[in-house]
């Protein structure tokens, strides 16, 4: 299966009507082709997140929280969600 399939029955489950104006949900970080085996859910995405998904060999990590919730307008690496957006791509 791959992150777009998923993707799509995230989307059936929780369809896009349903979303508030000020949300942002959805597919945010990552390659919908990707095959998928193993998959994280967690509350939010932090460096613990994302170092257990490394070390476990997750594919694909869904979240109550999304990643980007407000527009980003630069990403900068010695920030803790730079930092974080940095180990995920």
């Amino acid at each position: 299966m791959k992150v777009k399939d998923i993707v799509d029955i995230m989307d059936k489950l929780a369809p896009k009507e349903l979303i508030e104006d000020w949300d942002n949900t959805g597919f945010q970080l990552g390659n919908p082709e990707r095959e998928v085996e193993k998959i994280l859910l967690a509350l939010d995405i932090t460096k613990e997140t994302i170092d257990y998904a490394i070390n476990e060999d997750i594919d694909m990590i869904i979240t109550h929280h999304s990643l980007f919730f407000i527009p980003v307008k630069s990403i900068y690496s010695n920030t803790p969600k730079g930092k974080i957006i940095y180990k995920l791509v």
